[in-house]
């Protein structure tokens, strides 16, 4: 037979055991309540980074750094002097092609005076023509007068044949006079065909003139954006070369989030969801942003060696698919989101 106090811890025991059993169901309500009712419709991860569209500053022209405008973690405005680069060479290259246009244009004018020229020769040799035909017409008249002569005895053979050899001559004369035309027009058109090639060759110029234009004024490096200096390489004196980094504008606005959400996330994730932005960096503050798109590919198919799952062992890993998820309001933490910067971004897939 159990004593008393054997029963009475028994009953409490029991007693311990159905509050804590109840107590555990309460919980279990509790949290499948909240999952089911609230926290299942939300997605979260921290693998997410700011991310900003930073410009790398690169000339278009090789040089020498004459001077440097800016310092490290200089804020700048678009249209500011940045770098400048030794220009004396590249006006020398302006000034031969101004000299080279001035040439072409004046052989141009050499040209169009020798056509000109050859004009009045045609005008010379056509009337040499005339003068040539002129005579071979009156030369032909006196050998037929002189044969009508001959056949009455009032002429004599000899002067018959001293109308042929007449006639002979200026009929020679005629040809060259007209061979010599021939050979006028067919100078001019050689001079024509010089004039094209003279304009085609000041044209050329001119694009060597506004190139070296160009050149000249890519001396001058601007800023294109709005941005802070980093990764600043220049020196002055330093020797660059074209399209070699000279330092980075990291923009100070238009700063978004890129997240890297598992597959397996995605299925409620959808354009224009709302979400909750915690910063690593500020732990007290919190900014709304809006999922702006989605990325085309995995994150995987960007790296620099995709991975070949069609050879070897293969271990099938979850993917991430980078989310843009932008920040309409920025002004709270204005200036002080920087690219690169972690933070934890919480999905609301019931909007």
């Amino acid at each position: 037979m159990a004593s008393p106090n054997s029963t009475k811890v028994q009953i409490k025991s029991n007693r311990v055991m159905l509050i804590t059993t109840a107590i555990m169901l309460i919980i279990g309500l509790l949290c499948a309540s909240y999952w089911f009712g609230y926290a299942r419709y939300f997605e979260s991860t921290n693998n997410a980074y700011l991310q900003g569209d930073i410009t790398t500053i690169r000339p278009k022209v090789s040089g020498y750094i004459a001077k440097s405008f800016v310092s490290d973690n200089q804020k700048v405005k678009k249209g500011d002097l940045l770098v400048e680069l030794d220009a004396r060479d590249y006006v020398t290259e302006l000034e031969q092609a101004k000299a080279h246009l001035a040439v072409s244009k004046s052989s141009i004018d050499n040209l169009v005076a020798q056509k000109t020229l050859q004009k009045s020769h045609i005008l010379q040799a056509d009337s040499r023509v005339d003068s040539a035909k002129a005579e071979y017409q009156r030369s032909t008249q006196q050998v037929r007068r002189s044969r009508s002569l001959l056949t009455k005895n009032y002429a004599s053979q000899d002067e018959v044949d001293d109308m042929l050899a007449q006639q002979k001559v200026a009929l020679a004369e005629l040809n060259e006079a007209n061979a010599s035309l021939v050979s006028a027009h067919d100078q001019l058109l050689v001079i024509d065909s010089d004039i094209h090639q003279a304009e085609a060759s000041v044209v050329e110029s001119e694009v060597d003139v506004d190139q070296a234009k160009l050149n000249l004024s890519y001396t001058k490096v601007y800023a294109p954006v709005d941005g802070i200096v980093g990764k600043r390489s220049v020196r002055q004196g330093l020797l660059v070369q074209a399209g070699s980094p000279l330092l980075s504008l990291v923009p100070t606005g238009n700063i978004w989030v890129e997240a890297n959400f598992k597959e397996t996330q995605l299925v409620g994730i959808h354009q224009g969801q709302k979400v909750t932005i915690e910063f690593d960096a500020f732990p007290d503050q919190r900014l709304i942003g809006i999922v702006d798109s989605f990325s085309p590919a995995t994150g995987a198919k960007f790296a620099l060696l995709p991975p070949e799952n069609a050879t070897g062992n293969f271990t099938k890993i979850v993917q991430r698919v980078p989310v843009k998820i932008a920040i309409p309001d920025q002004q709270t933490l204005k200036g002080r989101l920087l690219p690169g910067l972690s933070v934890v971004t919480t999905i609301d897939t019931r909007g």
